[in-house]
């Protein structure tokens, strides 16, 4: 691994100690506030003879050298002397515009001739990758760049990773310089995976877990299709293994990843065969020497030779399904930080509950505050009825990885000193290990989940039937605004996107109350037609009748042309994702083909702007042709598809769905429907991604239900009456 720095007035010190260039585990002469803690680790393992891809740091300093030649200083110190700082909407306003001041930096020459030598004498010939180094100490998931391919995107790509990394507390630190970048190759592997230092089935730590595919090992697509080796620690025997089907491979391309078959002959052969697999495991050993808590190693095998891409912290969790099967629930929180925990609770009330702590208890306290950091040296866990209150303490638990559990209700009043408990602070529930009552009729053999327009359908009792909400209308946010949305994005944009994020978070946490559960929420985009649109306020400015509405101007092909819309969608899912744990699912309904797909999915990776909110995408298929196509609508990377049986059977017929009087006279032809329906599942399953099937219902029928249930899919979306009727079905 190298590094170089560009020289300044500034850094004149460190000019003078550091050549351009330095090698690796020279690293650890130099310090984190110029390199970042993800290259002080890279260079203590290689320090260790752990082989790593060759690396370069590209420091602060170099990034505070382009930022001189551009006055990024003074422009910024200009937009924040204007700033109400304890506004969350005026701050995420100026970091977007500070994000922009940095993606339009120009190189100095100086610093510009370094890093394409560098480029052209190193990775020319290969791909590269730019990782975030952070500076301020803090163990994260560090962002990433990947499958970057010539000098030019590399540069893009440096300003890129740059603004990504800023965020509101940077401003209120005045720190425009969070990361270093990290710079790596990266190569075409004839196989990469994941590699854990435990058995991630049972939790046995004699054990370690590799998995393996042909080509490149993304989690989105190869987690599921994947083989599973165990190794013995003690006497470096492969005790198990389980060997998927794979059909095809990942291969690197500019920017993206792109699928390749593999040969039939090594289609159902073991990945890694014996002796790489014992080599592999012995490193994997090595490295975990050097951490206390449990690794997930990510691995390639590159001409023979295994190479270590990433190293990040792992928490054995149990199958939540399994868990809640197996064992009664007592508490129901918010998670903070992961972990698995089984031990005593002990409550802290008073002072003299802090003099009595019985190490490695679980601590139950009202609030975590500065007369408790006691708890973080001692406990291994804690459960909050409210939260953590100083802003100190919460940055020292996420550096420790200490469970934590926040917002548990009643937790003093329902456990008691001394109890034993299993706490998933990764789920934020707690448990007995006694075994859960069953005293429940037989359950659903099929999740169901809620078509809305707004929150104010959720109560208690849908709550509890459902799993999440598969579908809310987004329509209805414009409808009640009683704005065409064009005239919102111009006139009040920051404010609508507050608005409807606030009301997705609150619809959230308002599912999560009533059904004690985390719950799947998908958004679906505005699907509202022309002659709809015109009715709305400034309507008539922006839209022009349509005869034929239905099938006019809407869906996929109106996202296309309206990127701002587009924009504006995205922004609000980016920041509702931004405040609680689980994603809300993006929708596309009404797209007419699968390059309408493909077109959407490029513009939505270049307009999200942190990979980490990006939300899952799936889409709604409501033409026969997104049935019989559905083989070309699956090279685009998706978490679900959702068929609207009605919009598909209407259109079957030749008729409006949107005409109720006249799609209602046409009951739904199962006969014509199911074989479409089975060559669609078959089709989806037998693909390389793992994508999750629903149906969405607008009137009950008993053979399609049945069907679902027997072609094993993910669930069935419907509006809260409906749903009632259906679980009272399953349960007969």
């Amino acid at each position: 691994m190298l590094w170089f720095l560009s020289e300044t007035t500034e850094i004149a010190q460190f000019a003078s100690l550091m050549p351009a260039v330095n090698p690796t585990k020279q690293f650890l002469n130099y310090p984190t506030k110029e390199i970042g803690s993800y290259a002080a680790d890279l260079s203590k393992l290689a320090s260790q003879g752990i082989p790593l891809p060759q690396t370069y740091c590209l420091p602060i300093s170099t990034l505070k050298l382009i930022a001189k030649h551009n006055h990024l200083d003074e422009k910024v110190q200009q937009l924040i002397g204007t700033t109400n700082l304890n506004s969350n909407t005026e701050l995420d306003k100026v970091v977007k515009e500070i994000q922009k001041l940095i993606l339009h930096q120009a190189f100095p020459n100086n610093v510009s001739r370094k890093i394409l030598k560098l480029y052209h004498d190193n990775f020319e010939s290969d791909f590269i990758r730019l990782t975030a180094s952070p500076i301020d100490g803090q163990p994260v998931d560090y962002k990433r760049e990947d499958n970057i391919q010539g000098d030019a995107n590399m540069m893009e790509s440096i300003l890129k990773l740059w603004a990504r990394n800023i965020d509101p507390s940077d401003l209120k630190r005045n720190n425009l310089y969070p990361v270093a970048i990290i710079i790596q190759a990266q190569f075409q592997p004839a196989a990469s995976g994941y590699a854990y230092s435990m058995d991630i089935n049972t939790g046995d730590k004699s054990r370690l877990t590799i998995q393996a595919v042909y080509g490149v090992f993304d989690s989105n697509q190869s987690l599921n299709k994947c083989d599973h080796f165990f190794i013995d620690r003690r006497s470096w025997r492969v005790v198990d293994q389980h060997i998927a089907s794979k059909k095809k491979a990942l291969i690197r391309s500019t920017d993206l990843l792109e699928s390749q078959k593999v040969s039939r002959d090594l289609q159902n052969k073991p990945t890694l065969n014996k002796q790489q697999l014992i080599q592999l495991a012995v490193l994997i050993n090595k490295i975990k020497l050097q951490y206390t808590n449990q690794i997930l190693v990510h691995w390639e095998l590159i001409d023979g030779q295994f190479l270590i891409t990433k190293i990040k912290p792992y928490f054995f969790e149990p199958e939540q399904k399994n868990l809640t099967a197996q064992l009664q629930l007592l508490l129901v929180g918010q998670s903070l930080t992961p972990g698995f925990i089984h031990g005593n609770c002990q409550l802290i009330k008073k002072q003299k509950d802090l003099d009595n702590l019985n190490p490695a208890s679980i601590a139950v306290v009202k609030s975590l505050n500065k007369d408790h950091q006691k708890l973080l040296h001692l406990c291994s866990g804690i459960i909050c009825e409210e939260a953590v209150n100083s802003q100190p303490l919460l940055n020292r638990v996420r550096h420790y990885k200490l469970p934590v559990i926040i917002h548990a209700k009643s937790a003093l009043k329902t456990l008691s000193n001394n109890q034993s408990i299993i706490m998933d602070a990764s789920a934020g529930k707690v448990y007995s290990p006694s075994a859960a009552k069953k005293n429940q009729k037989n359950q659903s053999k099929i999740n169901l989940f809620l078509a809305i327009n707004d929150s104010n359908e959720v109560d208690n009792k849908v709550a509890q039937l459902a799993q999440g909400v598969g579908l809310i209308r987004s329509e209805h946010y414009f409808i009640k605004e009683n704005k065409h949305p064009q005239r919102i994005i111009s006139t009040e944009r920051e404010i609508f996107i507050e608005t409807v994020s606030k009301s997705l978070i609150n619809l959230y946490h308002q599912f999560y109350h009533f059904g004690k559960k985390t719950p799947l929420i998908t958004y679906r985009s505005c699907n509202l037609e022309t002659n709809q649109l015109m009715k709305l306020g400034s309507g008539d400015v922006y839209e022009q009748e349509e005869n034929n509405p239905f099938l006019g101007f809407r869906g996929g092909i109106r996202a296309i042309n309206q990127t701002n819309f587009l924009k504006l969608e995205l922004d609000i899912l980016s920041k509702t994702n931004s405040k609680i744990d689980k994603p809300i699912n993006y929708l596309l309904p009404f797209i007419r083909s699968s390059f309408e797909l493909q077109q959407l999915w490029t513009m939505i990776e270049k307009l999200v702007q942190s990979p980490v909110y990006q939300p899952p995408l799936w889409i709604q298929l409501n033409t026969p042709e997104n049935l019989l196509n559905i083989d070309q609508y699956l090279t685009t990377p998706l978490g679900a598809i959702c068929v609207n049986i009605r919009s598909i059977h209407a259109l079957m017929h030749g008729i409006d769905p949107g005409m109720s009087d006249l799609a209602e006279q046409y009951t739904l032809n199962t006969r014509l429907l199911k074989p479409l329906l089975l060559k669609f599942i078959e089709t989806v399953r037998d693909c390389d991604q793992e994508i999750e099937l629903y149906f969405i219902f607008s009137e009950f029928n008993q053979e399609l239900i049945e069907f679902s249930i027997e072609h094993h899919l993910q669930g069935l979306i419907a509006r809260p009456q409906l749903i009632e009727k259906f679980n009272n079905y399953l349960l007969e």
